[in-house]
């Protein structure tokens, strides 16, 4: 077994020399776009997600809203979703569509999860 980027990796660029992992530009777990992947070795992946907040001591954990780089909304955006949604017209489902994310997304901001 194997994940999904480093199959994508392998499909795309061969396999992948011992000692090395897939790592993500994007920090997107899941992601499986060729683009957002590189090699790098695993001292350097930890140095790559303490850098970008992803694990304790970084120092870009408190970033927020715009700030974070894992964020797809502008706070523009934000105060759009919270518009749409304090006037019920429309559903969660329907807002996330409309948007381009999750409906979990538009529920986490509902509830005050993201983007308090």
């Amino acid at each position: 077994m194997t994940s999904a980027h480093r199959a994508v990796w392998e499909l795309y660029n061969g396999d992948v020399p011992l000692g090395l992992n897939v790592c993500h530009h994007c920090d997107i777990k899941l992601c499986v776009n060729p683009e957002c992947l590189f090699l790098g070795t695993q001292e350097e992946n930890i140095a790559d997600a303490r850098e970008k907040g992803r694990l304790r001591g970084g120092p870009r954990r408190s970033q927020r809203g715009e700030e974070n780089n894992a964020n797809k909304y502008t706070q523009d955006q934000i105060d759009h979703v919270k518009k749409m949604l304090s006037e019920q017209l429309l559903s969660q489902r329907e807002i996330a569509r409309l948007t381009g994310v999750h409906y979990m997304t538009v529920w986490d901001i509902k509830k005050g999860k993201r983007w308090a």
